[in-house]
């Protein structure tokens, strides 16, 4: 089943957005930071330390949303290197949570073909992807509203 997994186009391809999110998002993270110790911090007005303030604080949401990613990330590397995956119950419960649509996965032949217990692990790997594209999409999103405000004080 591991191998099942791994030679997946679909996990094959989320995996390949999740990298160049994380690598976007780690960009962002130097744009923002480089801004911040370039800013000549004596010469801005009460209103200019307060968005440097904010900035930092952005920069501190971003760091811990790609630490939360990074880690869900390992987890699913970890399920799909060892095969030890949560029960059945917490699986569901997880793809819940997640907020995707795991219907959507009715449409892939390779899913198509899975065994009942081998499709949940699949939605369930699926559905996490899903959930950490989504942090790393809010995490850009926030990145680009502090970038623009950076662009006040620089």
């Amino acid at each position: 089943m591991v191998r099942m997994f791994n030679d997946s186009a679909f996990i094959a391809s989320a995996r390949v957005q999740i990298s160049e999110q994380i690598n976007q998002c780690l960009n962002d993270l130097g744009g923002l930071n480089s801004v911040v110790k370039s800013a000549n911090i004596a010469k801005l007005d009460d209103n200019g330390l307060a968005l440097i303030n904010e900035v930092k604080n952005g920069i501190s949401q971003i760091s811990s949303l790609l630490q939360n990613a990074n880690t869900m990330l390992s987890n699913i590397e970890h399920f799909l290197i060892s095969d030890e995956f949560p029960t059945s119950q917490e699986m569901q419960e997880s793809i819940k949570n997640s907020g995707a649509d795991a219907k959507a996965l009715d449409e892939l032949d390779e899913y198509k073909q899975l065994s009942q217990n081998t499709k949940l692990k699949f939605a369930f790997i699926a559905c996490n992807y899903e959930l950490i594209s989504r942090m790393l999409d809010s995490a850009s999103e926030l990145s680009a509203v502090l970038l623009k405000a950076t662009n006040k004080i620089s």
